[in-house]
């Protein structure tokens, strides 16, 4: 007798992709009664996502009419690197930022962002475009997230000859860090040794594409190669004083998006710096082909409102932006198998099933494409949480069966019959196909 067991996925807590902006609530203070004048300020902090925040205090002596009151001097759960909770606390010496001062109109106010951290300590604001989150700055980090250094190159004949990991500045000096970030070879993006924080991972091509679409391109113009769309580019710049005067910064959509791209120019393969303030350039992770000298990327230019699909020799230096994994919005979840409960963390989602529940949610995704607001796909994604769980559950109790199709004539070109899949059998078919796809595509010439 064959004993099927169960899984019951329950989901705690979603929030799902969008990041929502941290929340401060409780604040409360007091001055200590030791004559110190030192005041001690605690609230809590909620983030969905549960990014680290930085956490800011102002402070007013009017009731809040105006916040200008001096306030420096504070220790404890403030600036950068706040992990959210309860009952945060800051001290405030008060005295040492306002001697002699004294009043009964005292406020203060607490304000949260999200942002990453790298390795090395560089902070980065998220934006949410679209379905996704991304860092707003260029990467700037020199070690991957093991703490091996990332290697710092400068010479232009050892540039040109290199097929590892490397990384520099514009024209090799530093302050040009400060503003751009640094610019990568791609193969300190394809190292396993992760050059992006937890949670963290350098684009695909296919995550540029979404992110394209969310800012108005067609499907067809995402999967072109060259200029594609009208002002998507300008969307995606900022800072109009440091770009050449031209079409992208002139376009009245330009810095719309908040993911404010620079123009922080690139290093070619002979180790030669060039396009400073003229062009931003950006790593995918994805390889032109398997085992091809070229990868994906996305340039802008400043005279062109577009956005521009290449593939580029993996020795170029480009800068990488971040995007969020699909699943660090799962603060945790509990598996329920028989009478064994486990609670885990999203970090270890990934030993579920060998991947299949995230594998189902990317083929949801992948699904809807273009179909998202059919009525079969509209009804799915009412509940499409739980109608995931219920196929991850189908699957892994070996109990899946494909619906009835839906049968309907269409007459053009030509008149023929159309048997269309449910929307949850189109699914399975995205992850099917998924996971097929990598095994034969490399099989392929180009052009098939």
């Amino acid at each position: 007798m064959k004993i099927q067991i169960i899984a019951l996925i329950l989901l705690l807590k979603i929030s799902f992709l969008f990041a929502e902006a941290p929340v401060v609530e409780n604040v409360r203070f007091e001055q200590r009664t030791d004559g110190s004048l030192v005041v001690d300020i605690y609230y809590d902090a909620t983030d969905a996502e549960g990014d680290l925040l930085e956490i800011s205090i102002e402070a007013s002596n009017d009731k809040g009419v105006t916040w200008t009151l001096p306030c420096t001097s504070l220790t404890g759960d403030i600036g950068e690197g706040v992990v959210p909770g309860p009952d945060k606390q800051v001290v405030w010496d008060f005295h040492a930022d306002n001697p002699g001062v004294s009043g009964d109109g005292y406020r203060v106010r607490v304000r949260a962002r999200d942002i990453v951290i790298d390795i090395d300590g560089n902070v980065y604001d998220i934006v949410s475009i679209g379905e996704q989150d991304w860092i707003v700055q260029n990467l700037k980090v020199t070690h991957y997230r093991n703490g091996d250094p990332i290697e710092h190159v400068t010479d232009n004949s050892t540039w040109a000859d290199l097929s590892t990991g490397a990384y520099c500045a514009y024209n090799n000096e530093e302050s040009n860090a400060d503003t751009y970030g640094y610019l990568y070879n791609w193969y300190a993006v394809n190292d396993s040794r992760n050059i992006a924080p937890e949670g963290w991972h350098v684009p695909t091509d296919e995550e540029w594409k979404t992110l394209e679409q969310a800012l108005g391109m067609s499907q067809s113009e995402a999967d072109d190669t060259g200029y594609r769309g009208t002002d998507e580019g300008s969307k995606l710049a900022d800072r109009a004083d440091l770009w050449t005067d031209g079409n992208l910064e002139n376009n009245t959509a330009f810095g719309e998006s908040g993911f404010s791209a620079l123009p922080a120019g690139y290093r070619d393969y002979y180790g030669l710096f060039d396009g400073l303030g003229s062009y931003a350039l950006f790593w995918s992770s994805t390889e032109y082909s398997s085992g091809s000298d070229d990868a994906w990327g996305r340039h802008l230019y400043s005279d062109n409102s577009a956005v521009s699909r290449n593939s580029y020799d993996k020795q170029y230096g480009f800068s990488i932006r971040l995007v969020r994994d699909l699943w660090q919005s799962y603060k945790g979840m509990a598996v329920i198998t028989g009478r064994h409960v486990k609670k885990m963390q999203l970090s270890l989602l990934n030993q579920l099933e060998d991947n299949l529940l995230t594998d189902l949610f990317q083929a949801y995704f992948d699904a809807r494409k273009n179909k998202r607001n059919t009525i079969n796909a509209l009804v799915f994604e009412k509940h499409f949480e739980s109608n995931l769980f219920n196929l991850y559950n189908e699957l892994i109790c070996q109990n899946y069966e494909p619906g009835p199709s839906i049968c309907f004539i269409v007459t053009k070109p030509v008149k023929r019959e159309i048997f269309a899949a449910s929307f949850r059998d189109r699914v399975i078919h995205h992850y099917i196909y998924n996971k097929i796809s990598p095994v034969f595509e490399k099989l392929f010439i180009h052009d098939s």
